[in-house]
């Protein structure tokens, strides 16, 4: 996943303070936090956020705000390719595209 440049330096930071997890566990560092503690950490910040409606929000936000290509969005948001066809000649991960929607 390309990170943003603000998560980047973030990321460094992280690594500098001697953790590999820019979302690590309070309890064990060494660890990333759990899929359950986002979920958690959303519903304290309100509680109808879902991850769903993140990656939703997310979604739109693309189409509303961004000229990204749909192949970069659904690739950004890690949704497979439904048709075999198109899989089968669709092989690039869009990385620099991506990168630069994950800027914006």
């Amino acid at each position: 996943m390309p990170l943003s440049e603000p998560a980047l330096r973030i990321q460094r930071r992280m690594l500098d303070a001697g953790t590999k997890h820019i979302f690590a566990s309070p309890k064990k560092p060494a660890q990333a936090i759990s899929e359950l503690a986002v979920i958690h950490a959303l519903r304290r910040l309100r509680g109808d956020i879902t991850v769903h409606g993140m990656r939703s929000a997310f979604r739109d936000w693309c189409s509303e705000e961004t000229s990204a290509s749909n192949e970069t969005i659904k690739t950004s948001l890690a949704h497979a390719v439904r048709n075999a066809t198109e899989a089968a000649y669709f092989r690039s991960d869009l990385i620099e595209k991506r990168r630069a929607l994950m800027n914006q």
